[in-house]
């Protein structure tokens, strides 16, 4: 039977830029498992626009143990910082 897992944390992009942010679950992964990302902008300013994923990229850690990485690379259009949460998910099977 599978199992899932979840995790969050907090992160802040500055205003105007373009940043890229590298998340992975940690160590131990098996090969048939799912791991994903989800962005949930926390923002304090009503008018603010979305943060725009530009690219994301899934990979593994280059060593030893497995470890899968999503790496995105998030534009951030307003002319503040924004805060947000990656949210993490895990699935063995």
């Amino acid at each position: 039977m599978a199992s899932v897992e979840l995790k969050s944390g907090s992160y802040t992009i500055a205003a105007h830029t373009t940043q890229e942010f590298t998340f992975w679950w940690g160590s131990n992964a098996l090969p048939a498992e799912y791991f994903d990302v989800s962005i949930e902008p926390n923002p304090v300013n009503p008018n603010m626009t979305p943060l725009i994923e530009e690219r994301r990229v899934v990979t593994l850690f280059s060593g030893s143990p497995r470890q899968p990485m999503i790496i995105l690379t998030l534009r951030n259009n307003n002319a503040f910082a924004v805060d947000f949460f990656a949210n993490h998910v895990r699935v063995h099977i």
